[in-house]
């Protein structure tokens, strides 16, 4: 059987301000080596939200951090195909996000106080057909229609929890399910213009989103406190995700 294996992971900040957030220090902090781009805006805008984007990427990974007015992110993602589908083999363990916890733990005394974290984890089940893909969010979710032909699956639920690392603290656990399909559109340019070239067939799979954030209650987190919340949102993570089942959830903290 064909296991879930992750495709990316993204943990962020809400910060009372980033206003100061040394985009490239952080990304070297975690990372331990400078980024391959760096881009800063002095004034964000709609169209770039982002005072600071830092990029690297590897034989089959893509690693990023972003600072926003009031958020930061760190991403790390399998890197992609032109389709948008992660190369093959890129694809990882959540086992990982232990040892990039262990990364962040200098770069986050670099923050100033948060009054939420969040960590988001996406895996997928490749399929050979879409109704293999529905099937695996079905043996998970136990959404299951009953009918041929369906498509634009689409599951979502939260069911809260409540951290041991802080009293008090709620913790949203959100799930979403959905088949995500890509192919692959060529053109060839020549004296007769563009001509479009076959189309590749669709590669399909089932995806599933873990995204645990704490529930914002007027408090302010320092780095220490932060970091305990990280550790326990990953772990419970990693218990759902690998659990296979929804019913997973049922389980508090």
């Amino acid at each position: 059987m064909t296991a879930w294996r992750a495709q990316g992971l993204q943990f962020v900040w809400f910060l009372t301000s980033a206003d100061q957030v040394d985009g490239e220090a952080l990304f070297k902090a975690i990372v331990g080596s400078e980024p391959d781009s760096v881009q800063k805006n002095k004034i964000p805008s709609p169209a770039n939200p982002f005072l600071s984007v830092c990029y690297s990427e590897t034989e089959d990974r893509t690693i990023v951090t972003q600072v926003q007015p009031g958020r930061v992110d760190f991403l790390f993602n399998a890197r992609a195909q032109e389709n948008g589908v992660p190369l093959p083999g890129s694809s990882f363990d959540l086992d990982v996000a232990n040892d990039l916890l262990n990364s962040m733990k200098a770069a986050d005394k670099m923050l100033g106080p948060a009054v939420r974290v969040s960590v988001v984890a996406t895996t997928a089940y490749p399929a050979d057909d879409y109704e293999s893909a529905a099937r695996a969010i079905a043996d998970v979710t136990g959404f299951d229609p009953g009918l041929d032909g369906v498509s634009d699956i689409s599951v979502q639920l939260n069911r809260r929890t409540y951290s041991k690392a802080v009293d008090g603290l709620a913790i949203n656990r959100v799930v979403r399910y959905h088949v995500a399909a890509a192919q692959t559109i060529n053109f060839e340019v020549g004296s007769g213009g563009v001509q479009p070239m076959a189309i590749s067939s669709v590669i399909l799979s089932a995806v599933q989103t873990l995204d645990f954030n704490t529930v914002p209650d007027g408090r302010l987190f320092a780095s220490s406190e932060r970091m305990s919340i990280f550790a326990e949102i990953v772990s419970e993570i990693a218990r759902v995700a690998s659990s296979g089942t929804i019913q997973s959830l049922g389980q508090e903290l």
